[in-house]
């Protein structure tokens, strides 16, 4: 018999994460409970509507929330033998970029316009791995190569504006590898980005991981979790309304959320008068109902929904949903 395959230990475990933000109405919970297990070899995706707390979960991890706007209120994020989370500003710059890395979402405004794309990757090798100015240089060369940019030996010296926003978005993955973190937060690396340049970063992401990284794809496309990612974890409203390996989650969801998420994809073979479209809206974070979030947005929601509701299940298949055993919900 074929022996079933051994899921590894997770690199980065985050666990019950809280933030507070700062608002005309006082300090309210942005992302609640939030757990993630990112595993070496493995896409984590992270989907949900814009302000569901997606940015914010990894901005918190790397310590770099706007604070005090800002602060994180409860939780851990364990790397190794550390607690991100328990971390100071010292100790988290020398694990930024060495162990973990994250790309963000716009790539021009996060190069410097007065440095060459080669300074940028540069820096952070001779930051983290003491390396000579041409030494760096040299290897700033060889990641460009490794991300695809053509002629790496020309780019290396030229200047963000000069380059297309798919090339900048490939500079900031080889700034992010240039230490070979064990982790990478990717957050929304595929925005605006025709559809053969959004390809070819997928492609890269899923080199990375094939090399024994841990990445973690924070998308709105559902398509692209589908195809490129290993495990799947969906946010609403702050809070984690469902996880479990890509296919499980998207072929039988098990909250309301996520089959009306995608329900929402339009089908290029089905013929439709109207998109679909979840009812209402996201409530804002001083209005949060004591009980399911999505409540309000349900058709399937119930007297006991008005209660708290705890994320139940164990570690490979998690929900939110006090329905969750009874119903049968349309995947993919």
């Amino acid at each position: 018999m074929t022996p079933e395959p051994v899921t590894p230990e997770p690199v980065l475990a985050v666990e019950g994460l809280r933030v507070s933000a700062a608002t005309d109405h006082g300090r309210v919970t942005v992302v609640d409970d939030v757990s993630l297990a990112l595993r070496p070899g493995r896409i984590h995706g992270l989907a949900g509507e814009s302000g569901s707390g997606k940015t914010v979960t990894g901005l918190a991890v790397l310590g770099l929330l706007a604070r005090p706007a800002l602060r994180v209120e409860a939780g851990t994020a364990r790397l190794g033998g550390d607690d991100l989370l328990a971390l100071g500003e010292r100790e988290l710059r020398a694990i930024r970029g060495r162990r973990v890395s994250m790309v963000f979402q716009e790539p021009m405004t996060s190069l410097d316009p007065a440095f060459t794309v080669g300074r940028t990757i540069g820096e952070v090798l001779r930051t983290h791995l003491r390396l000579s100015r041409r030494a760096a240089r040299a290897r700033a060369v060889e990641l460009l190569d490794r991300v695809g940019i053509p002629e790496p030996d020309r780019r290396v010296d030229a200047y963000p504006f000069e380059l297309s926003g798919g090339m900048l978005q490939r500079v900031l993955i080889a700034t992010a590898i240039a230490c070979e973190p064990a982790v990478l937060l990717a957050d929304e690396p595929t925005t605006a980005l025709d559809v053969t340049v959004q390809a070819g970063i997928l492609a890269l992401l899923r080199s990375l991981a094939d090399d024994g990284m841990a990445v973690l794809l924070v998308t709105h496309d559902l398509g692209l979790l589908a195809e490129h990612c290993d495990d799947l974890t969906v946010m609403y409203a702050g809070q984690v309304v469902e996880s479990g390996p890509v296919a499980d989650v998207l072929t039988a969801p098990a909250h309301p959320y996520t089959a009306g998420l995608l329900a929402a994809v339009p089908s290029a073979t089905v013929r439709a008068d109207r998109l679909a479209a979840i009812p209402g809206a996201v409530p804002a974070p001083h209005l949060m109902p004591t009980g399911c979030r999505f409540a309000d947005r349900c058709p399937h929601r119930r007297a006991e929904c008005a209660e708290p509701v705890p994320l139940t299940g164990g570690a490979g298949r998690a929900r939110r949903c006090v329905r969750a055993d009874d119903l049968v919900l349309e995947g993919v």
